[in-house]
């Protein structure tokens, strides 16, 4: 629902800067600047696009979603000048498409830093310390059984990016290449340890062994034989 409500977001924003476009006169202020207006509207589209597409702003958004947010805002921008030649007292601008398109590369370029900078601290948090075990669980965009995986361990763990990471198998070509055919995937401190459903008992079970491991109770051999065979 939560990704339904990005979606129609962004499509209203979508339809309004349309209509908008398709006016004579739009009700905009003549006090702001064509260039600055340009700049925001592509800017909050750029951010409504990228939220729909993955899971929030501040997220490490897989190269792909960027690249189409990229692609999409250049591609509209250059579309809606071509569309406002043909609509009566409005004019096309190559000025107006350019700044388009800063905005939008400027916008994630912003997003690809931040996502990078606070994923990688909720990569660490999710990563664990001390007694707690890292989890990832290696998702992709469209997965129902995926959807299911992050419930169970949202209830056992936590939110997402604080009990466990959630890991885009797409985004890197190794991940695609050893798990693509059987996600969800759940790793615990790096081990496959499901694929498909989630048993919550087990995982209860797997996880206090794994922290007990890493609080240093059961001999450090056994884990890596464990880790070899499991792998």
């Amino acid at each position: 629902m939560l990704r339904a409500a990005r979606w129609t977001l962004f499509g209203a924003y979508l339809a309004l800067t349309i209509l908008l476009s398709s006016m004579t006169r739009p009700p905009v202020g003549e006090a702001v600047s064509d260039t600055v207006l340009h700049a925001l509207e592509f800017t909050a589209m750029a951010l409504l696009l990228i939220q729909a597409l993955g899971q929030g702003l501040f997220k490490r958004h897989s190269a792909r979603h960027l690249v189409l947010t990229a692609g999409f805002g250049i591609f509209y921008g250059a579309a809606d000048e071509i569309h406002q030649y043909f609509t009566p007292g409005r004019h096309s601008s190559v000025k107006d498409a350019a700044v388009d398109s800063a905005a939008t590369l400027a916008t994630v370029g912003v997003i690809a830093l931040l996502g990078g900078l606070f994923g990688g601290r909720a990569s660490r948090r999710a990563g664990g310390s001390g007694g707690e075990p890292r989890v990832e669980l290696l998702t992709r965009e469209g997965c129902h059984l995926c959807e299911e995986a992050q419930g169970v361990l949202v209830s056992a763990l936590g939110p997402a990016g604080q009990g466990f990471r959630i890991v885009d198998v797409d985004a890197d070509p190794s991940l695609a290449a050893r798990y693509g055919d059987e996600v969800p995937v759940v790793l615990i401190d790096g081990i496959k340890r499901f694929k498909g459903r989630i048993e919550p008992a087990r995982l209860r079970r797997l996880l206090d062994e794994r922290g007990r491991l890493r609080g240093g109770g059961p001999a450090r051999a056994h884990e890596a034989r464990e880790t070899a065979i499991e792998s």
